[in-house]
């Protein structure tokens, strides 16, 4: 089973982007920390024209430092130089840019950096535009599909096109599509709920830094949804809305109240 789900608007933000590449000194690559594989586009490089990219990890906070240490290794391995990051604090944002300023060609000598923010939906590029700006410039939102069209952001220093969500057309693999539904980069309805709350409880289940056998303790996967459910009130007497459950978990998880668990390996 593929899935497609491809917006007009994608197809659109990758041609415009690659006509601007003359005008972007680096190319900032936003992916998840909790599935920085899956969440790489593995159409997106060959556009990129041989201009300097480097892969930002972003949600850094939401695993373990040693996962983090392994996904760089295995990045740089593929010759994709990387940072983690959380877009949220600013030191960490101005390491990047430090990061970014050393890639910049010398031949492009006068005016600030110029940077673009590719990803796809909801791995944070709203939030780091906004950390770059020191301001709020751009929604930002747990729903893939809020920035519709190119724009470049001028913050003095570095300037900053900020590109709305891509996918690739085709998601051959429906694990990746799973994992993307987990983390809200596809809209939820693409993806039978119920192979994603599967999938997420068997991860939660199984991984040594899982905190769901701690707050629901010596219960089955079976029983913690029929807890969960009925101290939600999602539960009726011989039923529980099954929908309900699994956008209250799935939330659960983005927000990182399960533990610091990674949807890739």
């Amino acid at each position: 089973m593929s899935l497609n789900w491809y917006p007009g608007h994608m197809a659109k933000t990758r041609n415009r982007h690659q006509s601007m590449l003359k005008s972007i000194d680096v190319i900032l690559w936003v992916v998840d920390a909790r599935a920085p594989f899956s969440t790489l586009d593995p159409t997106l490089k060959k556009t990129f024209n041989n201009k300097p990219f480097l892969i930002v990890i972003n949600k850094k906070d939401l695993v373990k430092v040693t996962y983090l240490d392994d996904v760089k290794t295995r990045l740089s391995a593929m010759d994709m130089p990387s940072i983690a990051i959380s877009a949220r604090k600013e030191k960490d944002v101005k390491a990047l840019i430090k990061v970014a300023e050393t890639m910049k060609s010398s031949r492009r000598k006068i005016g600030g950096l110029r940077l673009s923010v590719l990803g796809i939906p909801n791995t944070g590029k709203s939030t780091l535009i906004n950390q770059l700006a020191k301001k709020k410039t751009q929604a930002v939102a747990n729903t893939p599909g809020i920035t519709k069209a190119l724009r470049w952001v001028e913050t003095g220093d570095v300037s900053i096109l900020d590109t709305p969500g891509v996918l690739w057309p085709k998601i051959e693999d429906p694990i990746v599509g799973i994992k993307m539904a987990i983390l809200g980069s596809i809209k939820d309805k693409i993806i039978p709920y119920a192979a994603a709350l599967d999938f997420l409880f068997e991860r939660l289940m199984s991984h040594p830094e899982s905190k769901l056998s701690d707050l629901y303790p010596g219960l089955s996967a079976l029983e913690i949804t029929e807890k969960i459910a009925h101290e939600e009130g999602f539960k009726t007497a011989h039923s529980y809305d099954e929908m309900a459950l699994t956008q209250r978990l799935l939330k659960g998880y983005r927000e990182g109240e399960f533990g610091k668990v990674p949807l890739d390996d």
